[in-house]
């Protein structure tokens, strides 16, 4: 690469910046998980786990998304009662992020609705550890 050419790349990219891109430049996960939250807040959950599932299949979400994402689909699966499968995105949010302690917490409550006493102490616990760990850290 020249250094004319590197030049140039680093104008363009320095352009895309400050100009933006199109939303269809980025991608469609980012709209969709914007999408699913404001189903959550409506309260339509059929809505929400079906954009929130659009979001994580995009394949586009940046990471703090891609956690996310799976929490709020649990949040919606366990709203519907639907605990087995609110169950499997917090395990999924917290293979992402292990230190997810919202994830940690939800999955204890999940745990606590199932009548799994002890797995739900061991999240409420780990997530209060890392609540305090948060706050602590310089």
């Amino acid at each position: 690469m020249t250094l004319r050419s590197l030049r140039m790349s680093v104008l363009v990219g320095t352009l895309a910046l400050v100009l933006g891109s199109p939303e269809s430049a980025l991608g469609q996960g980012p709209r969709h998980f914007r999408e699913g939250l404001e189903a959550y807040q409506r309260r339509d959950l059929d809505a929400a786990i079906q954009r929130f599932t659009l979001a994580i299949d995009s394949g586009d979400l940046p990471h703090p998304d891609l956690f996310f994402a799976f929490n709020n689909r649990g949040n919606a699966h366990a709203a519907r009662h639907d605990y087995d499968r609110a169950l499997q995105d917090y395990d999924e949010a917290l293979r992402l992020n292990p230190k997810f302690a919202g994830a940690m917490r939800n999955r204890g409550i999940v745990y606590t609705r199932k009548g799994d006493y002890d797995r739900a102490i061991r999240d409420f616990s780990e997530a209060a550890r890392e609540e305090l760990q948060a706050f602590t850290s310089p």
